[in-house]
């Protein structure tokens, strides 16, 4: 379920007359942060000269089919 800006209760529009969620804001806030600092990290990681692209790891097989479909779209297959 995704919360909406200003929300105050576990709702879909954040306006039921359920409890309110204490700390809400703050728990969506330090999350969002942690979120934004792992992508951050990955994207450096990413960016170094050192960096190579490796096989996908075995529980990937899902977006090994994916990746593949499109590529033989791409190539008319």
């Amino acid at each position: 379920m995704d919360l909406r800006e200003n929300a105050t209760t576990m709702s879909l529009d954040g306006r039921s007359g359920g409890a309110p969620i204490p700390g809400l804001d703050d728990h969506r806030l330090r999350t969002g942060r942690q979120d934004w600092a792992a992508c951050e990290s990955v994207q450096r990681g990413m960016a170094s000269v050192r960096y190579v692209p490796g096989p996908l790891a075995p529980d990937e097989d899902g977006v090994h089919r994916f990746v593949m479909m499109v590529a033989r779209k791409y190539l008319g297959r």
